[in-house]
């Protein structure tokens, strides 16, 4: 390259080796230098690029300024700060509902594999439901009569009997005390907050409970509730299934690790509070009473409904909304 008064003449623009090359070629920045004054206004094809031209060419190359950079990333920041809470709470309801599935599955296929090793039909058939509607047999008598059977049915690392999960807790029913459930929510598995605040917790009282090898902690209640008609949808409960998917990690809250179910004598399990359990309970002229959406005693936390509840209808809502929390 030969510089001559206030202009660039390019003597070869195909050369390959030589100085000549390497200037242009480290100007541009690389690539082929056969039109290598193509793109600078004003030089005329090929040939001629005056000194002017490309001092014009590179002003209006202009980069982003500081005060452009810092208003993108201050815009970057408030759309992240509105988006990523969602994005987090989306996913961590989608694993509490994975979570719920996995463990009503489990559940379900232990009760039948008792029903199938005695070769009935319905749980009724059988030693454990049997043992569930003999009114006579105390709490910890059905605990020594079934434990056994269970724990061929479930894969079983732990199992407590009432009068030891009793001793888990000083408090029953729905506690208010919020210090009190502070101290006991996440300790034992005994003490679960409810579904409507972090203040307030319930007790379990199971007759039964079971802590298996995959974290599901399974709490057996004797609760036989008869049809009250004959509705083709409900059969005989014969005990509540309250579920902590993952144990003594968190929340160890109702609607989102905690659940309540009701065992039917088919073997399967509903969520207490759905439209099944709530024919069952209160047939159809009555089911309202006892339906998640329109009754208080199995109610969720709903958006815009101010309901009493712990929170024990909230399987429902999740497995009628298509499996999915539309609570927070």
């Amino acid at each position: 390259m030969q510089k001559k008064n206030n202009y660039v003449i390019i003597i070869k623009v195909t050369e390959k080796k030589g100085v000549n090359y390497e200037k242009i070629y480290e100007f541009r920045g690389g690539g082929n230098l056969t039109l290598s004054t193509r793109g600078f206004r004003g030089c005329q094809k090929y040939r001629i690029c005056y000194n002017s031209d490309i001092k014009r060419h590179c002003r209006n190359k202009k980069g982003f300024t500081l005060a452009e950079v810092l208003v993108t990333l201050g815009i970057i920041g408030i759309v992240a700060a509105l988006t990523l809470p969602s994005l987090i709470n989306n996913y961590k309801n989608k694993a509490y509902v994975n979570q719920l599935k996995k463990s009503v599955s489990t559940i379900q296929n232990g009760f039948k594999m008792i029903a199938a090793r005695e070769g009935a039909v319905d749980l009724s058939d059988t030693t454990f439901g049997q043992a569930f509607e003999n009114s006579s047999l105390s709490s910890d008598d059905l605990y020594d009569l079934l434990i056994p059977d269970l724990n061929k049915s479930f894969n079983v690392v732990k199992s407590y009997k009432k009068s030891e999960i009793s001793s888990f807790h000083s408090k029953t029913g729905n506690i208010t005390d919020e210090a009190y459930c502070r101290e006991n929510v996440g300790k034992n598995y005994a003490v679960s907050y409810k579904v409507t605040n972090r203040t307030q917790c319930v007790s379990n009282n199971a007759d039964i409970m079971l802590l298996l090898s995959d974290g599901l902690n399974i709490g057996i209640f004797k609760t036989i509730i008869n049809p009250a008609d004959d509705s083709k949808e409900a059969k005989k409960i014969l005990a509540e299934i309250w579920i902590d998917t993952n144990g003594l990690k968190g929340p160890n809250q109702f609607g989102y690790d905690n659940f309540s179910f009701m065992l039917r004598s088919d073997g399967n399990i509903i969520p207490a509070g759905g439209l099944v359990y709530a024919i069952t309970k209160g047939g159809k002229a009555n089911y309202s009473s006892y339906y998640w959406a329109t009754g208080s005693g199995y109610s969720c936390k709903v958006k815009g409904k101010n309901y009493t509840g712990y929170g024990s209808g909230c399987a429902a809502s999740i497995i009628e909304n298509s499996w999915k929390i539309d609570y927070n």
